[in-house]
């Protein structure tokens, strides 16, 4: 990974374990959820921001509605929401 591309993944990285995330933040969309989209993150690196959306509304605003139905998935989505799990 190039100097640069680290940079920006640490920046998501830490972003996304500073904000702390919970699956239900994203299931129900509340002010914690939208206030990160807010942030001034978006201006000053737009790419990390990117970075740090991918896993949040792409992969677990789409999976976290099938929870009920399949509860082994729990698991995956809260490694995605920590960044202990890469979906890029």
């Amino acid at each position: 990974m190039a100097a640069r591309e680290l940079k920006t993944w640490e920046i998501s990285h830490r972003r996304a374990q500073a904000i702390v995330m919970t699956l239900d933040d994203v299931a129900n969309l509340t002010p914690k959820f939208w206030h990160c989209h807010k942030d001034g993150m978006i201006i000053h690196e737009p790419v990390a921001y990117i970075l740090f959306t991918i896993p949040l509304n792409l992969v677990t605003g789409t999976v976290v509605k099938f929870i009920p139905s399949r509860p082994d998935l729990e698991p995956l989505l809260k490694e995605t929401l920590y960044w202990l799990r890469e979906v890029q």
